[in-house]
């Protein structure tokens, strides 16, 4: 895997020239509300960042997921151990099929067919007038001329050698008693079946699954857009129809290896992943750990990753692929955004603050506007920031203040109720995992709050000083960061406990991952508020306010 590393220099010239080909614009559309992702989203704006992602934290289950054939790899996976076992001719082929029917509960399908065959098989022996013979004669002397005659579900449900084997087999069996059992009986492998399949049971649950998710997890994925920034289904299914943005990166002035930049492949066909891809040779059943394994396949590990349905194709996706530390997303640096534009019904405190980023940073800025006469759409310059009103902002700020004090209510409540529940064993796994989405959902707002009430210190310090409004928001501000603190320090203790709740049964694996999430989600929130100084007419107070208590 590391040796795809070693070529970064080749591999960001041959990136350079497939970008240049596609015309060096991609676009990510993002969804703009007042929560954590799309603080996220600012933020890693002013920071010049994209962030990546593993394909096992999507939502989507097929959104940068390797498709994954359970009958294959159970298959290969018998394959690796009866090779290991050296069996080989009819029996191995019987015993093959044996187990992939009794793996998959298809058991009843597989004596279904081998009853069919041998129907079959004597209506061919009666039609050539050779009754007299025994069955099992008859079958061998001319195998192929009966398989080429066979019923079409025969044909599609097995290939020549192994309806040979099955007719054979059938021919030697009593029509009355065609089972497992009597076949096991037959080629006098009883208790062989059991001993093979927990054999291959074990390698695919305790060895590939386990090496299929160590890799995905070294993975991340970041994934943009070449269709340009009027794609109207993009709008629609990306940000959140028409309320969110388009961010428009110009990749033709990357200057370092950011990653394997490939186009999506849309086929209507999904490649599935194989053992051999995966590094894993055969088996040895000698060897403590059974495996031998050879180099990943990471190419076409990397090609399966750009694979999505064809009814994607308007996407027109392209995925920038890292390889790094497990279950570590990444930050991609990428400062060459080009412009942003803004739905037309983007939220207004939202637009503001990435206004204010783009003006720092020198980012052209635009209104997509829809044509009252077409379908089509057009996007509007914005020449200059909107003109300040202290009417609106207050607006925002009673808002936010108000949804703040309601949601830490809840949250308090609820916390407690935790504590009681934890105490008296009855601990509610929901509830817990709700009170961490309130507390992102809490910081998220403090995030939009710190924007609006710096930005009213700016427009507004003489009428703020005048009317006595500082120091009523001073104060506000100490309970802000009194709070912010002491759930940082709070989620990092979490952080270190939550691996006990769920080692003791009182998380869910479902609910573990949640409230992983959450926790970090929590620190990062924190981290951004704290990173965003307050206005210096605040500062002291501030200062103050948090010495004393």
């Amino acid at each position: 895997m590391e040796n795809l590393h070693k070529n970064n220099a080749l591999a960001l010239e041959h990136m350079r020239q497939a970008i240049h080909n596609a015309g060096g614009r991609f676009y990510q559309y993002r969804p703009c509300r007042r929560d954590a992702s799309t603080v996220y989203d600012i933020e890693n704006i002013r920071h010049d960042v994209v962030y990546a992602q593993t394909p096992l934290n999507m939502n989507d289950p097929f959104d940068s997921m390797i498709g994954f054939s359970a009958e294959k790899i159970y298959s290969e996976c018998t394959t690796m151990v009866l090779d290991a076992m050296d069996l080989a001719g009819a029996n191995r082929v019987v015993i093959s099929m044996l187990l992939q029917y009794r793996a998959f509960g298809k058991m009843a399908q597989l004596i279904s067919y081998i009853k069919n065959i041998q129907t079959y098989l004597k209506s061919c022996q009666k039609a050539a007038h050779q009754t007299m013979i025994p069955l099992d004669l008859y079958v061998s002397k001319d195998i192929q001329s009966v398989y080429s005659k066979a019923p079409r579900d025969l044909k599609a449900a097995f290939n020549s050698k192994e309806f040979a084997v099955l007719a054979l087999l059938s021919a030697k069996l009593n029509p009355m008693n065609i089972s497992e059992e009597a076949i096991t009986e037959m080629l006098h492998i009883e208790g062989l079946l059991d001993k093979l399949q927990q054999q291959i049971e074990e390698m695919q649950d305790s060895k590939y699954i386990p090496i299929l998710r160590a890799f995905l997890s070294r993975i991340t994925v970041s994934c943009f857009s070449a269709s340009g920034w009027n794609n109207q289904l993009m709008w629609s299914h990306y940000a959140n129809s028409y309320t969110g943005i388009c961010v428009e990166y110009d990749f033709e002035k990357i200057e370092d290896f950011i990653g394997f930049a490939h186009p999506v492949s849309y086929t209507t066909v999904r490649p599935t992943l194989s053992m051999a891809d995966l590094g894993i040779a055969a088996v040895d059943l000698k060897s403590k750990d059974r495996l031998v394994k050879e180099d990943v396949d990471v190419e076409r590990i990397i090609s399966y990753l750009c694979c999505k349905n064809k009814c994607w194709q308007y996407e027109d996706e392209w995925r920038i692929i890292n390889i790094g530390e497990e279950n570590t997303p990444q930050f991609i640096k990428l400062p060459c955004v080009k412009s942003i534009t803004f739905g037309p019904n983007v939220d207004s405190l939202c637009k503001r603050l990435l206004l204010e980023v783009c003006k720092s940073k020198g980012i052209s800025c635009y209104d997509l506007r829809l044509n009252h006469e077409n379908y089509g759409v057009e996007r509007i310059p914005i020449t200059n920031n909107a003109e300040y009103d202290i009417n609106e902002e207050a607006e925002y700020i009673s808002l936010l203040s108000a949804q703040l004090t309601k949601w830490m209510q809840i949250m308090q409540t609820n916390s407690e109720k935790i504590v009681i529940e934890i105490n008296s064993h009855t601990f509610d796994q929901q509830t817990f995992c709700l009170v961490l989405q309130e507390t992102e959902d809490i910081l998220g707002n403090m995030y939009f709050l710190k924007g609006s009430l710096n930005r009213l210190a700016e427009q507004s310090k003489t009428e703020m000083e005048k009317f006595g409004v500082k120091e009523t928001i001073s104060s506000s501000i100490a309970g802000m960061e009194q709070f912010r603190t002491t759930t940082a320090k709070q989620s990092e203790e979490l952080q270190k406990s939550i691996v006990r709740l769920h080692i003791n049964g009182m998380l869910s694996n479902d609910n573990y991952r949640k409230a992983i999430n959450h926790l970090k989600n929590i620190q990062e929130l924190s981290e951004k508020i704290d990173g965003i100084p307050w206005n210096a007419l605040f500062t002291e107070k501030v200062t103050d306010k948090t010495t004393v208590e």
